[in-house]
């Protein structure tokens, strides 16, 4: 067989038979842009003949790419003689094949000849690859290596993306692995399998204990750069390498590494203590000149200012630091209640001018 382009200029040719005689009557192009041959044979296997004779000939059909490759030859008849003078394709891609029969019920045949030649009409259903599949470990150690093994059915040729052709393979990395599994009818199957890659857990801290006050915040880190293929899991169920914190209390981290192997580290962020000066010194330096209380928990506060003969000289339900800078000289009391609930603070202060 030769293939010609639309002006004459040969592509490729084929060459295709047995150790005797074989007659070439149809050749149709497939759905797949390939080519069908019809016609008969009288060889056993041998050559390109895969399978033995049935009878005296057989009817052969042979399937080729569209380069011109052989994928599979299939031989049909019974005792005697057959051939084939005619092949279609259906769009479900079976094939019809026509020709003539002399045998009885016999091999293919499954009907009586009605004489000496018969009509005799054949459907092949479309051959569909055996599936290949891929096992193995879908998590990989870093520094370490899995196995993967491809099963695929009788005879099957494996071509792996990583260029092997062996059935199993050994990956010590990360990644997505193919492998194509070629049957000698030339039907293909493939299949893929992801390997995740997975650090061992590293050693990290999260930092000592520490102290939030009003307004403040603080950042916890978790080991950076994080590792490729680690799973990070903060208390509150964030998944960065940061964690933000505007509150006190306990924080955890806890880090997923290969083989489901964990570890946790927290941290406790206390509430800043509250620190309530006894001497303030309104002189004008803009130092120290106001009655400042820091580490107030957040919320609305009252304060009450008494003079020592106890004779309130000041009062706000909304304190904001603002007491101090236009007072006498003299010791005052103070009351510091907190509206949302019965917390209270109480103590005296010296104004010093």
């Amino acid at each position: 067989m030769v293939k010609l382009t639309a002006q004459g200029v040969k592509q490729w040719d084929v060459t295709l038979g047995g150790r005797n005689y074989e007659d070439l009557r149809d050749v149709i192009q497939t759905l797949d842009g390939g080519y069908a041959l019809a016609g008969s044979s009288y060889s056993d296997v041998s050559g390109d003949k895969t399978q033995p004779s049935k009878g005296m000939a057989d009817r052969w059909i042979v399937k080729l790419d569209m380069q011109g490759i052989k994928q599979w030859d299939l031989g049909l008849g019974g005792v005697s003689f057959e051939d084939s003078n005619t092949i279609l394709q259906n769009i479900d891609g079976s094939y019809v094949v026509l020709g003539s029969s002399e045998s009885g019920i016999s091999g293919d045949k499954s009907e009586p000849s009605r004489g000496s030649y018969d009509y005799w009409l054949t459907k092949l259903v479309p051959v569909v690859a055996t599936p290949v599949t891929i096992a193995g470990d879908s998590v990989l150690c870093m520094g370490s290596r899995v196995q993967l093994t491809a099963t695929g059915g009788l005879n099957a040729h494996y071509a792996w993306n990583t260029g092997a052709t062996t059935a199993s393979i050994f990956v010590s990395q990360g990644g997505t692995y193919t492998v194509q599994a070629t049957y000698p009818t030339g039907l293909k199957a493939s299949a893929a399998f992801h390997v995740v890659a997975r650090p061992l857990i590293p050693n990290f801290s999260l930092g000592a204990d520490t102290i939030l006050c009003v307004g403040q915040q603080t950042l916890l880190r978790g080991p950076i750069p994080a590792s490729p293929g680690a799973i990070y899991r903060w208390s509150d169920g964030s998944t960065g390498t940061e964690l933000l914190v505007q509150q006190a209390g306990t924080y955890q981290l806890t880090i997923s590494g290969c083989n489901s192997q964990t570890a946790t580290r927290q941290i406790s962020v206390a509430v800043c203590p509250v620190t309530i000066p006894n001497v303030i010194t309104p002189n004008g330096d803009h130092y120290n000149d106001n009655f400042v209380i820091k580490g107030l928990p957040a919320g609305q506060w009252s304060l009450t200012i008494y003079n020592r003969w106890g004779a309130q000289v000041y009062r706000t339900e909304n304190y904001q630091a603002e007491w101090g800078e236009t007072a006498a000289s003299g010791i005052y009391y103070y009351q510091l209640h907190q509206l949302s609930n019965t917390t209270v603070y109480k103590g005296w202060v010296e104004v010093i001018k």
